[in-house]
């Protein structure tokens, strides 16, 4: 498509109900699967919020592939309408929709984490590839991808204050009524849950997709900054960035007089600088490609150099860390962010800040690539500590199991940094991968890491507590005036938020049965573990939280705590409403 040399006035339009009606219309027309996913995403969730469905009767791959079809569809649409027929760009959408289609299918019944981060970055540079699908194939389309991205931040942060504006205004109406009437907690409720779906997330993505910028709306080439973006950049975003090199440069200059490696917290300024940095040659693209202001062209040829050095603390920061702690899924991502850093850098200096376009290409590029397949950050992570427990647990240490006494034996004939690595890998392999028999294969059993677990709790730093589990919701809120309590005389609140919560909690065996006492020193209630596991697996049945007994009734309102399987290993917090005759 030849390049439009006027500029289009992308301004609003007036406002009516036939404009609206012709935006509906012609979105509809331009992202027809788009907006069947969009609806068929809004129906679950308000059959979720009104208890006809729920979690278990919804797998989460459906919710996935609404997700990620959503955005890439949308994304594919606006690449194939302006180099494809009409043909081409069905088939393009069907097959972008089967391949969604395909992802979700081949997803695991239960989310697994590295799976879930694929996804998540499947559906991050989804959205982000909104930015420059258009430009993929044209050469020198600095200036049409900057008005087009330009633009649809501005749709965003509209977008944004529409929905906020609406799901505000209509709480506002609700509360009104519910206090002018005194209707029934439980439908306000409801209605409040409806509001938040409808005009959040709903509104959202169709006054998104509405307003996208289409045919001659993308390619504008005259580019102009505005008064905002001006003082944003130069005023607000410039002068932080300054501060932060200036800090980080005086702590390299300390780092050279005494000789020390640099502390974590450079990788947080770093990082903000380098975004700052980003976000101060987009906004100001234009001023330094005409020259027409001299701070824009210093941030456009210079201050990529500037920041260079602090680039390079920051990697010797990292490498310290994981020589130090070993790695992690966050370190190496950091460190991959960091690499990215290097080449964006180099882009920005040789281009004189001028191919913007690929450094939102390139970024989507690697967060994709790095979170899906053999190579990703989840599976070297993964490989690399089951390598770094092996090379220490040898073949000959697990040839019989040991109790615990045994175990502590063993540690403490390890060297110490041996000793703290093992612990801190085996914490951390727990507590972070869903493959956990990949571990207790490498002990021989189960129960013989647990034996390994319980002897490693004074050596190490912090004990793999299990899985975080947690029984809330709006109970209290929604349901309890549909109770009975006519026949119960006096109420207690059980209740503890987090600290020193072993005080207020006891685990007994009473007839081959796990009983959990909850108590606030002057009475208490006794649970079996049974019945808060069931609440566990159906957080939404409120039925189930209730506990009756010949002389009270007790309401879970929260509990949450560690378990592993089907055991709890401790409640962190708890909230129970108890009604005694």
């Amino acid at each position: 498509m030849p390049n439009v040399l006027k500029k289009v006035n992308y301004k609003m339009r007036k406002i009516s109900f036939k404009n609206i009606s012709q935006k509906l219309s012609n979105g509809f027309k331009r992202f027809p699967l788009s907006f069947c996913f969009i609806v068929i995403l809004t129906i679950l969730f308000l059959l979720e919020s009104h208890n006809i469905i729920n979690n278990n009767t919804i797998n989460w791959r459906i919710y996935f592939f609404l997700f990620t079809a959503i955005v890439w569809v949308s994304s594919v649409t606006t690449y194939t309408e302006d180099n494809c027929s009409k043909k081409g760009i069905i088939i393009a959408k069907i097959i972008t929709t089967i391949l969604c289609a395909i992802n979700a299918y081949f997803l695991p019944t239960k989310p697994k984490e590295n799976l879930i981060i694929f996804q998540i970055a499947l559906q991050v540079t989804g959205f982000l590839s909104l930015f420059f699908a258009p430009f993929i194939k044209k050469k020198n389309t600095e200036s049409e991808f900057w008005n087009y991205s330009k633009n649809i931040v501005k749709l965003l942060i509209i977008t944004g204050l529409f929905s906020i504006v609406l799901v505000g205004g209509l709480e506002l109406a609700i509360q009104a009524i519910s206090n002018l009437f005194n209707l029934d907690n439980s439908l306000i409720n409801h209605l409040r849950e409806d509001i938040l779906i409808l005009f959040g997330p709903s509104f959202s993505f169709i006054y998104f997709l509405c307003n996208l910028p289409y045919k001659e709306e993308k390619y504008i080439t005259e580019t102009t900054v505005s008064k905002t973006f001006r003082i944003l950049a130069l005023y607000i975003l410039l002068p932080i960035a300054s501060i932060y090199i200036t800090i980080l440069y005086v702590y390299l200059a300390k780092i050279i007089i005494t000789w020390t490696l640099p502390d974590g917290m450079v990788t947080y300024l770093v990082t903000a600088t380098m975004v700052i940095y980003c976000l101060s040659v987009f906004f100001t693209y234009p001023l330094h490609c005409k020259n027409e202001n001299k701070v824009a062209t210093f941030i456009a040829k210079w201050l990529g150099i500037i920041v260079l050095p602090l680039n390079i603390l920051m990697s010797i920061g990292i490498i310290y860390r994981i020589n130090q702690y070993d790695i992690t899924i966050n370190r190496l991502y950091v460190l991959i962010l960091n690499l990215w850093f290097y080449g964006l850098i180099i882009l920005f200096t040789l281009s004189k800040s001028r191919k913007i376009k690929w450094a939102l290409i390139s970024f989507c590029a690697v967060f994709v690539i790095t979170s899906f397949g053999p190579w990703s950050v989840y599976n070297v992570t993964y490989k690399t500590i089951l390598n770094n427990i092996k090379s220490i647990v040898t073949d000959d240490v697990l040839s019989k199991e040991k109790n615990k006494e045994e175990w502590e034996s063993y540690l403490n004939s390890l060297k110490e940094e041996d000793k703290n690595k093992l612990i801190e890998q085996t914490n951390y392999f727990m507590k972070n991968f869903s493959e956990k028999d990949k571990l207790y294969k490498i002990f021989g059993t189960k129960e013989n890491y647990g034996t390994f677990n319980e002897a490693s709790l004074d050596h190490g730093s912090y004990k793999y507590r299990g899985d975080w589990f947690s029984i809330h919701g709006d109970f209290a809120e929604e349901n309890l005036n549909q109770i009975d309590i006519s026949e119960y005389n006096s109420f207690l609140l059980l209740k503890k938020f987090y600290y020193n919560t072993e005080d207020y909690i006891k685990f007994s065996t009473i007839d081959s049965q796990r009983i959990v006492t909850f108590t606030n020193k002057e009475s208490s209630i006794d649970i079996p573990e049974s019945k808060l596991l069931d609440m566990v697996n159906d957080n939404e049945s409120y039925e189930k939280r209730i506990i009756q007994k010949d002389n009270y009734q007790a309401i879970i309102i929260d509990i949450c705590g560690y378990k592993e399987n089907e055991t709890i290993n401790s409640i962190e917090s708890f909230e129970i409403y108890v009604f005694y005759k």
